[in-house]
């Protein structure tokens, strides 16, 4: 007879061998979750990495995911690992690869939590498609924990340094719309724009504004909106003229003439 520990070791051997020669097998999310169990461990005393799981539960598919090994430590790695990413071209490819790229960042976000230029970049690519997944508070978790971070430039010569902070602001209006949070995001979002603001590009901050002046028509600050949404033209005459900011004003443009007769109306009945 066969000692329980021996048995134990000829499955997990065979398991192994399982996902290697069989790649598809239904061991697979098994073998990887038990393997990488540690991965999901915060080191000592890292409060943040903590805060990130509380906030950040795991999807339910997490376990049917294998991602291999990924190892990444810089900015430059984590973007060649999303460039290398496959994201075509069936619908079963597509959701399989974004799975497998939020499982990535997940567990470098967890591994590097004192590195800002793995955790802001990584959640502001992370909000992909065929994830059921709410990014509300990861987005929340960037801007909380590291308002400073200044997005590296040296692969990108007509970027700013605020620019990954404008993008999650971007990202981040409409979960807060639709949880009826407008005044949260309203002062969440004039205070980067204070702060940070000059350290956008100007097709970024713009997207910004725009989605400012949206806040505050859904909370009812029409007249704010018309304020910001009516700058917007003078404020950008002078930016170079990116496909982006051109759409962008003229959906500011649209907004515009939506409020004008409905502030018009209001004004009269007073």
């Amino acid at each position: 007879m066969l000692s329980k520990k021996v048995l134990f070791v000829i499955i997990l051997l065979l398991s192994a061998a399982l996902v290697t020669v069989y790649p598809g097998s239904p061991v697979k999310g098994w073998w990887s979750s038990l393997v990488n169990k540690d991965a999901l461990s915060c080191a000592r005393n890292d409060s943040v990495c903590e805060k990130f799981k509380q906030i950040a539960p795991l999807p339910v598919w997490w376990d049917e995911v294998d991602i291999g090994t990924v190892e990444i430590s810089d900015y430059d790695e984590l973007i060649a690992y999303w460039q290398s990413e496959k994201r075509c071209c069936s619908e079963q490819e597509i959701k399989f690869t974004n799975r497998q790229f939020f499982k990535a960042m997940y567990l470098e976000i967890i591994a590097h939590t004192d590195n800002p230029d793995i955790v802001v970049p990584a959640i502001n690519l992370m909000d992909l498609t065929y994830l059921n997944y709410d990014f509300h508070p990861l987005i929340s978790f960037a801007l909380k924990y590291y308002p400073n971070y200044e997005k590296p430039l040296h692969a990108c010569a007509n970027c700013k340094t605020g620019d990954t902070l404008a993008s999650l602001l971007i990202d981040l209006r409409g979960p807060m719309a639709r949880k009826n949070l407008n005044q949260e995001y309203i002062d969440l979002t004039e205070g980067f724009l204070q702060n940070r603001g000059r350290e956008m590009s100007d097709y970024y901050e713009a997207k910004v504004y725009l989605g400012l002046a949206r806040s505050y028509k859904d909370s009812r600050q029409t007249s704010t909106a018309i304020a910001i949404l009516s700058s917007m033209p003078q404020t950008y005459a002078e930016s170079p003229r990116s496909g982006s900011l051109t759409s962008t004003l003229r959906g500011a443009d649209r907004l515009l003439k939506e409020l004008l007769p409905e502030a018009g109306s209001s004004a009269n009945q007073q």
